[in-house]
C-alpha cells in the first residue's frame, strides 16, 4: 500500500511556533536578576537556536512521512502495567514516560515507532544494551507495542541539538545538508521496505541508514525483522528483571564494562 503522507506546518512556521513557546518558557528566567547576566543571555540565545533547529528537524522528518505522532509524553505502568518484570520476589511493574509514539496504519496493520528526545547520548549501542546499560529505549518500544495489536517499525533517538559540523564547502546549503545528516533519527528499524518507505520516500535522509544503488538499505546491525525485535525486547526485559533482583539482594560490587 502506498503511504498517505501527512500535511503540517512548513519549516519556517514550525520555527516561529517554537520561538513563541521558547519566549514564554524563558521569560520568568530572563525577567529576573539573571536576565542581564552575559552568560545567561548567551545560554538563552543558544536554547532558542536549539529549539528552532529541533522544530525544523521534526517538521522535515514528518512532512513527507506516512507516520504521524499520535501520542506524546505517554505515561505507562501506573494503572495498567504495559511491561512487567518477573523477579524472584514477584512481579514488578515498570513505570516510565515515552516522549513520542508515531503510527502508520497499513490497511488492517498498525506499525509503531517510539521516539526518545536526547540532548546528550543519542546513539543506540548494542554492546551497552547487552550489558544492561542502555535498556530504556527498547523497554519503551515494548510498552508502546503492549497497547494493542501493533507491529514494531523502529525505536529511535531524536537528537535535540544545533550541531557544528565539519565541511570543506563554504556553500550554506551544503553545510546545512551536513547538519541534516547529523540529526537523522538514530536507532533500530524494521527490515521492511514498505514500512521504511512510509517513513519517508527518502528514508536515508531522516533515518541513520545507507541505501544501496537499488534503493534497498544496506545490511546493518540496526536493521531487524519482527522476530529480531521480539528477541531484543525479551532480552531487555529479562536483563531489567535480573538487575532488579541484584538491587534487591544488595549487590553493589564494582563491575566495569569495556565497550
Amino acid at each position: 500500500m502506498n503511504p498517505k503522507f501527512i500535511a503540517g506546518p512548513c519549516v519556517i512556521e514550525s520555527a516561529e511556533l517554537l520561538d513563541a513557546v521558547a519566549e514564554r518558557l524563558l521569560a520568568p528566567m530572563m525577567d529576573g536578576p539573571l536576565g542581564d547576566n552575559p552568560v545567561m543571555l548567551a545560554h538563552s540565545r543558544r536554547m532558542r537556536m536549539i529549539a528552532r533547529r529541533a522544530a525544523r528537524t521534526a517538521t522535515r522528518q514528518l512532512s513527507q512521512s506516512g507516520f504521524e505522532p499520535f501520542a506524546l509524553e505517554v505515561k505507562f505502568g501506573e494503572y495498567a502495567p504495559a511491561v512487567v518484570l518477573h523477579t524472584s520476589s514477584g512481579d514488578v511493574p515498570v513505570q516510565g514516560r515515552i516522549d513520542r509514539i508515531d503510527r502508520w496504519n497499513d490497511q488492517d496493520e498498525t506499525w509503531l515507532r517510539v521516539i526518545d528526545y536526547k540532548s546528550g547520548l543519542s546513539e543506540l549501542n548494542l554492546s551497552r544494551l547487552y550489558f544492561g546499560l542502555q535498556l530504556q529505549l527498547i523497554i519503551y518500544l515494548a510498552a508502546a507495542l503492549g497497547r494493542g495489536e501493533n507491529h514494531p517499525a523502529g525505536a529511535f533517538y531524536f537528537k535535540v541539538a544545533d550541531p557544528v559540523v565539519e565541511s570543506e564547502s563554504r556553500d550554506p546549503e551544503a553545510v546545512e545538508g551536513e547538519r541534516v545528516k547529523e540529526l537523522r533519527l538514530s536507532g533500530l528499524y524494521i527490515n521492511d521496505q514498505a514500512v521504511l518507505k512510509a517513513m519517508s520516500p527518502g528514508v536515508d535522509k531522516i533515518v541513520n541508514l545507507t541505501l544501496k544503488s537499488d534503493g534497498t538499505p544496506q545490511s546493518s546491525a540496526s536493521m531487524l525483522d519482527e522476530d529480531g525485535f521480539a528477541l531484543l525486547i525479551r532480552y531487555a526485559i529479562e536483563a531489567a528483571a535480573r538487575m532488579t533482583d541484584e538491587i534487591a539482594a544488595g549487590k553493589t560490587g564494582i563491575d566495569p564494562k569495556k565497550m
